[in-house]
């Protein structure tokens, strides 16, 4: 494997326990973990995610990806065998007219245990609160236009995009 990406990288993401790794992803369809105790650098990849954004995140040994993708863009993966765990499709989710496409993926700082995961991009009219054990879509925040970045704090979420506006909700 390169120790290197191919194209653009649109996200960079810290292991929040394991402060020596962190993960990148691209256009390049790989998600790189980097480890800064190795010469090399590189440590593994994952391969698959076409990531367009902000759509990389890590909680303990599971890997979140949103891809710009028309559908199946949001996987869950196992950072140690880089193996899928699970694509995420809410079964409530309204069919989105053009895809999913998603630029903005994150697990939700309000819930501790990594089962409720944020994501919005250019399909979804909307910032989408995800529930990965019910496979639903648990609330959701209208957009008009695609949403490039998201973050939470406890039960406070921010986002925004092609708006030029932030926006702050809240999900408890």
């Amino acid at each position: 494997m390169p120790h290197f990406h191919r194209m653009r990288i649109f996200a960079l993401r810290f292991h929040q326990q394991s402060r020596d790794l962190f993960l990148s992803a691209g256009w390049d369809d790989v998600v790189k973990v980097w480890d800064l105790r190795i010469p090399d650098g590189c440590i593994r990849g994952i391969t698959g995610p076409h990531v367009c954004g902000d759509a990389l995140d890590v909680m303990e040994m599971t890997v979140l990806t949103g891809s710009w993708s028309v559908s199946g863009s949001l996987q869950l993966w196992d950072l140690r065998s880089t193996h899928l765990l699970e694509t995420v499709v809410p079964v409530n989710r309204p069919p989105a007219l053009n895809g999913e496409f998603l630029y903005a993926a994150q697990f939700f700082s309000g819930d501790p245990y990594g089962d409720t995961l944020l994501c919005g991009g250019s399909g979804l009219p909307a910032v989408e609160i995800v529930s990965v054990k019910q496979r639903k879509v648990l609330g959701s925040f209208r957009v008009l236009k695609a949403v490039q970045a998201i973050d939470s704090c406890g039960t406070k979420i921010v986002y925004g995009g092609m708006e030029s506006v932030m926006r702050i909700g809240a999900f408890s």
